[in-house]
């Protein structure tokens, strides 16, 4: 009988013990915890293992596309396609993809120029000499953002078309997807 109360006590004593260990390690745990989160309750950025970080792993995606060919005067920057975004997170990247598909029987040549609200983000200068047939390319053109603030953009691709071909067009399916990765 006292060997089995001894032993119950030495097993009480284990116990004791073990609960204090699960509740220092549940202190540390909430301490790290609280350490790792801001006050608005996000996720601070120093403080995610970077192997833990799935690429693109919370993206808000939108996508426009031309629904008929546009037709591309001389001389005249032309909106081909333009869509919304409404941003989320002020540090979230901006991914931004343009893909123009242009048809001519002759030379393209001009200035492709993506668009944040009034603001010139990229350009690109193609030129294709290509007479005596319909030529069909696609152009695309990635960039990333890492500086825009929240709030809502307008994004829009256009072309300005200098000279060459006698009709030039951004054919339908022309594109432009925008993608806010949230880390």
């Amino acid at each position: 009988m006292v060997e089995q109360i001894e032993g119950a006590i030495a097993n009480i004593r284990q116990l004791l013990i073990d609960v204090g260990i699960a509740q220092e390690t549940a202190d540390g745990s909430l301490e790290l915890a609280q350490k790792a989160i801001r006050p608005d309750g996000t996720i601070k950025d120093d403080k995610v293992l970077t192997d833990s970080v799935v690429p693109n792993g919370i993206t808000e995606r939108y996508f426009a596309q031309t629904l008929a060919d546009i037709v591309l005067p001389d001389s005249v920057e032309t909106d081909v396609v333009s869509l919304t975004l409404d941003k989320l997170r002020p540090d979230s990247e901006v991914d931004v993809d343009v893909a123009i598909r242009l048809a001519s029987t002759d030379d393209i040549r001009g200035t492709i120029r993506v668009y944040r609200e009034a603001v010139m983000i990229d350009t690109f200068d193609p030129y294709i000499a290509g007479p005596g047939s319909t030529l069909r390319l696609i152009f695309t053109m990635p960039l990333t953002e890492t500086d825009t603030p929240v709030g809502t953009y307008m994004y829009k691709v256009t072309f300005e078309k200098d000279g060459g071909a006698t009709t030039l067009r951004a054919l339908t399916r022309s594109s432009l997807r925008v993608k806010e990765i949230k880390r």
